[in-house]
């Protein structure tokens, strides 16, 4: 259709005189053969590739394709363009990697524990060196579990500001160290 067209940059003439090697970048010909042979032997097929445009552009598109065996032995396929897509995920890709060298690597512990219990869900190194814990037992226990009993009062009223207006702290307390310690 004249959607795709523009997509890629050729005309409708064009593009009926082509195959699909001719704008797929990224399958090999036994690839684009598995998939047809998918969508004939299920009745559709759903998956991401690359499309070359005409003037050599890569564009990741999303195919939607449907067998209509008692419509002539057609394919319907529907081809959206899903380079905004693709650029998000990237870009929280890269987030998300950036986020978890900063938790990881930083020279001071850090600790994402669950609102509702304490119970710990990601610890850095750094963290589990302060507290003499390994990171496997620390995702073994909560916050409470290293906290003194005195604590809990101070400890209430930061988890309600956290709840009612976002804010931990900054406060100060103590943690029991694996030894017994309190650090």
């Amino acid at each position: 259709n004249e959607s795709y067209c523009r997509l890629l940059g050729y005309s409708q003439e064009e593009l009926l005189g082509m195959k699909i090697p001719d704008v797929e970048a990224k399958e090999s010909p036994q690839e684009t053969a598995g998939h047809i042979k998918t969508i004939i032997e299920t009745g559709t097929d759903l998956f991401e590739t690359i499309h070359r445009a005409k003037d050599g552009r890569e564009l990741p598109v999303e195919i939607l394709a449907t067998y209509w065996p008692h419509q002539g032995n057609r394919m319907f396929v529907f081809v959206r363009d899903i380079s905004k897509r693709r650029d998000k995920e990237l870009a929280l890709q890269d987030s998300e990697l950036r986020f978890r060298s900063l938790f990881n690597d930083a020279p001071v512990g850090h600790a994402l524990n669950r609102l509702a219990d304490g119970w710990f869900l990601a610890v850095n190194e750094t963290f589990a060196t302060i507290t003499g814990h390994t990171i496997d037992e620390l995702n073994a226990l909560s916050y409470w579990d290293l906290t003194p009993r005195e604590y809990a009062a101070q400890e209430a009223l930061q988890l309600e500001s956290l709840k009612t207006k976002g804010r931990y702290g900054p406060y100060e307390k103590e943690y029991i160290h694996k030894d017994g310690r309190r650090i």
